[in-house]
């Protein structure tokens, strides 16, 4: 069991060695308003996350501080600045990033999503402050369940998780950062065993300010990590079409890693070839054919042949499979294979032993002089899968 205290709930990484004798974090015992700092809880790309102690509630709550430290430094009068005048606009800019996403998450109010409790500007830099919960991420919790978990409880999970993102994308927001890593999952003290718990998720921040930090030639590789993001958030003139889809393809993606036991391959990899095994043909006849047809439908690569909306994937997920609006060639013969199949019981869970592995590559590995070669094709593969996205 540990403490909800790392941006999107990834773990930390160990502080740097100070420098110029000016350390970084703020010490146990500083104040901030009516906050007392009692540890460095963890320090990320752009962010420093302190446990504290609010002074007139008595409870413990979270401070994130904007401070990243390869562009700012502390200054001994506690005074935060960026290193050197050539980065003051890109810290300028992550600074922003981080107060928009604390507006956000501080006017969406619901239960499913990390509530900002205040946020302000000071000293050169801005603080959001959290609650602090028990629980662990999803990603510790399937491993530590040791199989896929049934569609009952991932059913349960899903839940409280759609109606957090339509609350956001109300207000004209979308998530852009959802994985196994950032869904919280509390523990419930009540309940008598591990098996025992009922999902209790909490979506946490977006991790805005560390995406605006990224530059522009950030490798694709580290723009679509772990195989949740879809192709929209690369860099460039794709980022216009980011919206509620953006989230549908991600949350699926968490679906189907949680099933499968392992995500999907890089969106990237699979706009050049497709290897990726459907949730049709993992899940099946351990979950619905209407369940694992919606994942399907909203893993579609092409942001316009992908489910739009929370609405859509939860009318596919809920709705007999003859009324599916196709969303794409695929989606609608997914639709129609499941409607001959029949809706199947909820499914028990199954071994990761059982899980087909993707399909075999054939040929030998690449060699070394084709590496310079495929460098450029990678390249002429964004600049044609820009062009192809806004068409």
């Amino acid at each position: 069991m540990t403490d909800l205290f790392t941006e999107g709930g990834k773990p930390g990484v160990p502080l740097p060695t100070p420098d110029a004798g000016y350390g970084p974090a703020l010490r146990p015992g500083q104040r901030l308003r009516a906050l007392e700092v009692r540890q460095v809880l963890a320090a990320g790309g752009s962010t420093t996350v302190y446990g504290a102690l609010d002074s007139l509630s008595g409870q413990p709550v979270v401070i994130k501080e904007y401070l990243p430290q390869m562009l700012a430094l502390r200054l001994p009068d506690g005074q935060v600045q960026p290193r050197a005048p050539e980065v003051a606009a890109l810290y300028g800019r992550g600074l922003q990033a981080f107060l928009n996403e604390a507006r956000v998450l501080m006017n969406v109010d619901h239960p499913a999503l990390v509530k900002v409790l205040q946020f302000w500007e000071q000293a050169g830099t801005a603080y959001q402050v959290l609650p602090r919960a028990q629980g662990s991420t999803l990603q510790q919790w399937l491993a530590g369940l040791g199989t896929p978990p049934s569609e009952i409880w991932l059913r349960e999970l899903l839940a409280p998780l759609m109606q957090a993102l339509e609350a956001l994308h109300r207000q004209g927001a979308h998530h852009g950062d959802l994985s196994l890593q950032s869904i919280w999952l509390q523990f419930d003290n009540r309940a008598d065993s591990y098996l025992g718990q009922k999902p209790r998720p909490l979506l946490l921040g977006f991790g805005a300010a560390g995406r605006a930090l990224a530059p522009p030639s950030a490798s694709a590789a580290a723009a679509l990590p772990g195989g949740f993001g879809p192709v929209e958030l690369l860099d460039g003139a794709i980022t216009v079409r980011q919206g509620a889809w953006t989230d549908v393809y991600a949350l699926c993606a968490v679906l189907y890693a949680a099933i499968c036991g392992r995500p999907p391959p890089p969106s990237l990899a699979r706009m050049a070839r497709d290897d990726m095994v459907s949730a049709r043909k993992v899940g099946h006849g351990r979950y619905s054919p209407s369940f694992l047809a919606a994942i399907d439908a909203g893993l579609a690569v092409r942001p316009q042949d992908r489910v739009q909306s929370v609405a859509a994937l939860r009318q596919l997920l809920d709705e007999p499979v003859s009324s599916f609006r196709a969303h794409s060639a695929s989606a609608l013969a997914a639709a129609r294979a499941a409607v001959s199949v029949g809706r199947s019981a909820m499914t028990a869970p199954m071994s990761l032993a059982d899980v087909p592995p993707p399909p075999a590559r054939n040929g030998a590995p690449m060699p070394s002089w084709a590496w310079s070669a495929a460098l450029g094709a990678l390249l002429l593969l964004l600049a044609l899968l820009a062009a192809w996205v806004r068409g």
